[in-house]
């Protein structure tokens, strides 16, 4: 399920000579209608590479994690918020919800262009991210109804669907030209963007066949599909 590397696209001489047309903004939502600094949604299976996010938060950027990549974090000294502190809700069902919330999914999803979604976030409280980094539990290494991702699913597609506002990053990889980027120029170019939202659509396409594709052999072998399967190392 792996999709196409922005260091391979750099090798291949896509990336060269275009430059960024406008910086990443704040945007004036959530909170009482202050002015959001930018913001960053983290959450991990493949913790490879997060000591980069540092660069960001070393110039005001705030970071909100899920669990497990917000523990990693913290081991690697770079500050972040837990989901939970601001949802105000949990995580339950055994990490089958964590981030499936108004105030993570439409933070996502809401289009800072767009005046009428500016005045329903910031009735809600809800601040624009404005990258997203999520990579989704191993289901071809552990295969099994407990290893569905579904939380991770969501929030690339939420973000790759307002891929126009919202950066989306799969591959650790990719951090480092992308961070090279925000630092560098305020914003990345429309072709890393674009390729950073198909890279979405291919990998979870590709995560659902493998799913797909297990279960039907287990069909065919008539083996249950909700037998007990050990649980993936998460987000």
């Amino acid at each position: 399920m792996a999709t196409i590397a922005l260091t391979n696209l750099d090798q291949m001489g896509i990336l060269e000579k275009e430059v960024p047309k406008k910086p990443i903004n704040s945007h004036k939502s959530g909170r009482k209608g202050i002015m959001a600094r930018k913001r960053a949604f983290v959450s991990v299976t493949d913790k490879r590479n997060l000591g980069q996010l540092k660069r960001l938060t070393d110039v005001g950027w705030e970071i909100v994690s899920t669990g497990g990549t917000a523990k990693k974090l913290n081991e690697l000294g770079i500050p972040c918020t837990s989901v939970e502190d601001v949802t105000g809700f949990p995580e339950i069902l055994d990490g089958r919800v964590k981030s499936m919330h108004p105030l993570i999914t439409g933070a996502m999803l809401g289009d800072t262009t767009n005046p009428v979604h500016i005045k329903q976030m910031a009735e809600h409280d809800i601040e624009p991210f404005h990258l997203v980094i999520v990579n989704l539990y191993d289901f071809n290494g552990k295969p099994g109804i407990e290893n569905i991702d579904i939380g991770g699913p969501t929030a690339l597609r939420s973000a790759a669907k307002n891929g126009e506002n919202v950066l989306v990053v799969i591959d650790p990889s990719d951090y480092d030209m992308v961070i090279d980027q925000i630092l560098n120029s305020g914003n990345v170019t429309q072709t890393i963007r674009e390729h950073l939202v198909w890279s979405v659509f291919e990998h979870t396409a590709a995560y659902d066949t493998a799913i797909a594709s297990w279960m039907n052999r287990k069909i065919e072998e008539r083996e249950s599909i909700f037998a007990q399967t050990p649980t993936a190392q998460g987000h």
